[in-house]
């Protein structure tokens, strides 16, 4: 997976962006193909972890999605394929896109103010902090002069002024007076800092923003950082990208829905070929509205073709018969009564992996770019569907190993469900390939089902920080140590180390990693490999559980700092 990605948002989803941005992990890319499509190759090998002692046969390859900005690397044979940084969240390498003002649209990338949103709400937890801080003070202060009734104060000076004078005259005589006599000197000041902080008496409910840790987010308060707050929640209310807030939960006991870009197509070759697709049981096609279009027997086969000005038609393969022409996108999906278990069946030429559940859609991508429309294949399903198709790893690895990886996975793209605007413009949330997380469908679940078993252990269980779904990054090795999020190597390029605690994602802080130290490799050999050494370390995760007979959640708390597991659904 990649990324790296959760400033804390909402609270903390970005102490978690950045970012996104932010928002993170060198995979072998799987690229979906144009027309004909092509088979991606699934590049999940078993880690080659240097024996101690006896050869023990390897026993799981991480396959390792990060954010930042994936680059792509393929190397044919590889015994270890190690992680690319990942697109979301914040900060990402990219350049600064120009300070004017840009108003959001369906072309505009808004993965840096993304990062400027999460990082500006970190400010203003910052500012809450602050606001409390004078409340504390107003608190001191309250009640201890009577600075709001002339009488009453002219009658306390007085007592304050002889105190002071006592004091003095006798410092030793009159010790306990020495505050008094401080008071005295400093009388107006205090006087000016009551009626100062006498606003904030009403902030006593920020007590939970009481916290050192907000002080690092006092230079986030930038006019950039706010203009591009103000813009992204601009693109929040046009729709544009997802609300910070909980995923809606369209089906309780599998989780919220993701949509997946599993491949694409050029437009013009869908004008001599056909997309061709079937389900184990009855299904609608329907337009982007969710109009039904026609409705389809099990076991029967529809295909698509394009006709232009982004129109398709959709006809039955045996006898030509027209369905429908639909504009922009089209849609498969199942009858309520069959939505957990249809099975989808796209039919790639040379392809193992066509089967998916959930629903699949078809859908024009007008491309801002020359000659870059693409015609995208769309698997929309539950969560828990996802991690069952999840082509990270092969689930040979130890037990607990495996419910690590799922958990993570599942994280992400709850993350991304609730953060992601990459992919908008195009339909859909992540990436089936290492741009995002490597996602085969319900092929690869049925032939690696120890995948499923681990995922069922941990179902609905998530990672959590301050209240917050973390993001989750990681990469194949280390040379002993993990990266905060700041030091981290992403996009392959080797930095030195600033310090030990991220100020951005607490969670994503430095930690000895003995277990995930590479023999033979140094830092910087290993960060041109694509180990940005962020988050865990997956072949130290495979010898914890293996070896340290450590159990997921202990392998979860050492890598990530002061997390939490919380089941939602």
């Amino acid at each position: 997976m990649p990324k790296a990605p959760s400033l804390k948002i909402s609270s903390q989803a970005m102490t978690f962006g950045s970012l996104l941005f932010l928002f993170v992990f060198s995979i072998a890319v799987v690229q979906a193909q144009e027309v004909p499509p092509v088979e991606e190759v699934p590049v999940v090998t078993d880690p080659v972890i240097p024996p101690v002692e006896p050869v023990t046969p390897p026993e799981e390859v991480p396959v390792v999605p990060v954010e930042p900005t994936p680059t792509p690397e393929v190397t044919e044979p590889a015994p270890v394929v190690d992680p690319v940084p990942v697109e979301d969240p914040a900060p990402a390498p990219d350049p600064e896109p120009a300070p004017e003002e840009v108003a959001p649209s369906e072309s505009t990338d808004l993965s840096a103010d993304f990062e400027r949103y999460q990082k500006y709400q970190l400010y203003l937890k910052y500012e809450k902090r602050d606001y409390y801080k004078k409340y504390l003070r107003f608190r001191e202060l309250d009640g201890k002069y009577p600075w709001e009734n002339n009488k009453a104060e002219k009658k306390a000076l007085k007592k304050l002024k002889s105190d002071a004078k006592k004091y003095r005259k006798s410092p030793s005589k009159y010790a306990y007076l020495r505050t008094r006599a401080e008071d005295y000197a400093n009388y107006a000041s205090l006087k000016a800092e009551y009626f100062a902080t006498k606003p904030y008496a009403s902030y006593v409910n920020y007590v939970i923003y009481d916290k050192d840790s907000y002080a690092a987010y006092k230079e986030y308060g930038t006019e950039e950082n706010k203009q591009g707050y103000l813009r992204y929640e601009q693109a929040i209310k046009d729709g544009l990208v997802a609300l910070p807030e909980e995923p809606k939960e369209e089906s309780s006991a599998l989780g919220p829905e993701i949509t997946v870009g599993i491949f694409n197509y050029i437009p013009q070759d869908l004008r001599t070929t056909s997309f061709s697709i079937s389900a184990n049981t009855p299904f609608r096609v329907m337009d982007s509205n969710g109009k039904v279009k026609g409705e389809i027997p099990a076991e029967t086969k529809v295909r698509v073709k394009y006709l232009g000005d982004k129109r398709f038609t959709i006809y039955y393969s045996g006898n030509n018969q027209e369905i429908a022409v639909i504009s922009k996108e089209v849609r498969f999906s199942a009858a309520s009564e069959y939505k957990d278990v249809v099975v989808f069946d796209v039919s790639r030429p040379g392809s193992s992996f066509d089967r998916f559940r959930g629903s699949i859609r078809l859908r024009h991508y007008d491309s801002p770019e020359a000659d870059g429309d693409r015609v995208w294949v769309i698997n929309k399903l539950p969560l828990e569907h996802y991690v069952w198709g999840m082509g990270e790893i092969t689930g040979t690895g130890p037990e607990s190993y495996n419910q690590v990886m799922t958990t993570i996975f599942r994280t992400y793209g709850y993350w991304k469900i609730q953060w992601s605007t990459k992919y908008a413009a195009q339909g859909f949330k992540v990436d089936a390939t290492s741009g995002s997380q490597i996602y085969y469908g319900y092929d690869w679940e049925i032939t690696h089902d120890r995948i499923k078993t681990a995922a069922l252990v941990s179902r609905g269980t998530l990672v959590f920080y301050d209240g917050e779904v973390a993001l989750t990054p990681y990469s194949s090795w280390t040379d002993g140590k993990t990266r905060r999020y700041e030091d981290g190597h992403w996009g392959h390029k080797c930095v030195d180390d600033k310090k030990k605690t991220s100020s951005v994602y607490p969670w994503l802080s430095s930690v000895s990693d003995t277990y995930g130290k590479h023999p033979d490799l140094s830092k910087c050999e290993l960060a041109s490999r694509g180990n940005h050494m962020v988050g865990l370390s997956a072949n130290g995760a495979v010898r914890m559980a293996r070896d340290g007979g450590k159990d997921y959640l202990s392998i979860l708390r050492h890598y990530y700092s002061g997390i939490s597991l919380d089941k939602r659904y």
